[in-house]
């Protein structure tokens, strides 16, 4: 009859064998169980495996040597065989077990070693019912298969076939049984494992590459020079005619200055006298003309004047031969000193009449009063040279700020169109007034320049230095427009000038991040070096890779750094 063989791992437990138990295809069941089987070391465990193969119609021996497990079977009444090619029964119990309650069977005929479970259902074999109590090994009878793997009888070998057989009896020995919950667990622990190594390469040989690249520069200078026409009646840059519009800045400023008076008046009290005139022509006489002296008629003898109070009218006087006579006096005329002073007080003397060159006037009593106070007064000298002064101290800064102007709207100044127009200086204290300390000078100055704009300028520069360089290789990264020299070859009007311009460029290698990137992506580091430097304008280029296993740039050029040192 035939059977299925079920091999127990250790860490099955008694519900895992009755479900094998119970979905074996053959009614005989030979259960191969591990040395010391934890499991059917309790007779519940072992009552609860018979009474399921029983309710499954199944004839079920354990394969076992352990004595634990064989008294259980004795008790319970499960067939047991050391081997799969021994023949099963059921272990005598030499001293009868403790009573317990049987779960599992009812009693019955103990007789032969076995318990027979009333309850149980009929078993058949060959449409033939079966007794329980029949051993499994009397069930087979020979008709067709042992419950042993091999029943054959062994041939009859010759010693060398007999040795190889021992030998390879020897091997199989030594082959353990299957433990399939371990084979499962190392089969997951491969297979993530295996997981675990893909994605480790994939990091390693995709993500974790990188390249920088640190690129050395140098740049060259390259000059131009042209002629421009710029004016501000130009609408737009004629690149054809070399015209430009020109854009005029003005700036008012307010300048100022200090200085010192350097002039001097006496301020003290002014003498004052009484004169009488005497009017000495002969052509008078004879025509008994009279002379009118008016008021505010200087007299004067020597370096002091005096100065006529009143209008007075002269008689002529007689004459003796050549000798006047002063027979004709006028009245007496008011007279006070041109300034103040002591120097001004006179004793009796005659004085001279401007204007009137026959007419003299005479101080009978002197003149007195006269005080002397001499303070520092503002002269036009002093206004003109402090004027000179302040404008040749801001003529920089004037300049300077309507340049500056220019350049903050972009535009490059022509600096000798620079004009300045300055108003009359006005001092704080008035010319002839008296000055106690500092006196203040302001003047007003407009000023203005003409400019050009950089972007007008730049097409010109560059059109010059396309004529220089490799475009394909090369980059303009400043046309110097800023710092150009210009110089006036003529100057129309006020408004238009032509000029000279002249500019010196800064030119470079023509460096991308991105397409320096693409070039080197996927060569190795030495090769890149070697592309990079032959580049113009390029003196060192560095190439590093990592993690250290990298040894060829990435293809992928986000993994790729590009810095330029300029």
């Amino acid at each position: 009859m035939k059977k299925t063989t079920i091999y127990i791992d250790i860490e099955d437990d008694i519900a895992a064998i009755v479900e094998k138990v119970s979905t074996s295809t053959e009614k005989i069941v030979a259960l191969v169980l591990p040395k010391r089987p934890g499991v059917l070391q309790s007779s519940v465990n072992v009552r609860l495996l018979k009474r399921s193969a029983d309710e499954a119609s199944k004839n079920l021996v354990l394969i076992t040597n352990d004595e634990q497990v064989m008294r259980l079977a004795g008790q319970t009444g499960v067939h047991v065989s050391p081997s799969l090619q021994s023949k099963p029964s059921i272990p005598k119990i030499d001293e009868p077990a403790e009573p317990e309650v049987d779960e599992i069977s009812d009693g019955g005929d103990t007789s032969t070693g076995s318990t027979v479970n009333p309850a149980q259902p009929d078993v058949y074999a060959d449409d033939k019912k079966i007794d329980p109590k029949t051993p499994v090994g009397d069930l087979v009878d020979g008709k067709e298969e042992d419950i042993e793997l091999d029943n054959t009888e062994p041939e009859e070998l010759d010693a060398k076939d007999a040795d190889q057989k021992k030998s390879k009896g020897s091997k199989l020995k030594g082959i353990a049984v299957p433990n399939f919950s371990k084979f499962r667990t190392k089969l997951i622990l491969g297979v993530f494992t295996l997981a675990l190594l893909i994605g480790a390469g994939f990091w390693a040989l995709v993500i974790a590459p990188k390249a920088t690249v640190v690129l050395t520069t140098v740049k060259s200078e390259s000059s131009t020079k042209f002629i421009l026409t710029a004016s501000t009646s130009t609408p737009a840059t004629d690149i054809e005619q070399s015209l430009v519009p020109a854009v005029k800045k003005e700036d008012k400023q307010k300048l100022s200055g200090t200085f010192l008076a350097t002039g001097t008046k006496d301020l003290g009290e002014k003498a004052k006298g009484v004169v009488t005139f005497y009017n000495c022509s002969k052509d008078d006489k004879l025509d008994d003309t009279a002379r009118t002296v008016p008021a505010g008629t200087g007299i004067s003898n020597g370096s002091r004047t005096f100065i006529t109070q009143t209008t007075m009218t002269v008689q002529p006087s007689g004459f003796t031969g050549n000798n006047c006579k002063l027979d004709e006096p006028s009245g007496q005329v008011d007279v006070t000193a041109s300034e103040g002073g002591d120097v001004f007080n006179l004793s009796p003397r005659t004085y001279s009449v401007a204007g009137f060159g026959t007419i003299s006037a005479v101080d009978e009593s002197g003149m007195s009063g006269g005080t002397t106070k001499v303070v520092k007064i503002v002269t036009d000298s002093d206004v003109e040279l402090a004027k000179e002064a302040v404008l040749a101290k801001a003529a920089d800064n004037v300049k300077g700020k309507v340049s500056q102007l220019l350049q903050d709207d972009s535009l490059i100044p022509i600096q000798e169109t620079f004009v300045s127009e300055q108003g009359a200086p006005a001092p704080s204290i008035a010319v002839g007034g008296e000055a106690t300390g500092d006196v203040t000078l302001t003047i007003e100055v407009t000023s203005s320049m003409l400019g050009i704009k950089l972007t007008d300028v730049d097409p010109f520069i560059t059109k010059e230095l396309v004529k220089q360089i490799d475009a394909s290789k090369q980059k303009v990264y400043d046309t110097g427009a800023l710092k150009a020299t210009i110089s006036i070859i003529e100057r129309p009007n006020k408004d238009t000038v032509k000029i000279n311009f002249a500019a010196t460029s800064s030119i470079g290698p023509l460096l991308e991040q991105t397409t320096v990137a693409t070039d080197i992506s996927g060569k190795k580091a030495g090769e890149a070096k070697q592309l990079l430097e032959s580049t113009p304008g390029v003196t060192r280029a560095d190439v590093s890779l990592s993690p250290f296993w990298v040894f060829t740039i990435p293809t992928n050029t986000s993994k790729i750094s590009v810095t330029v040192n300029e």
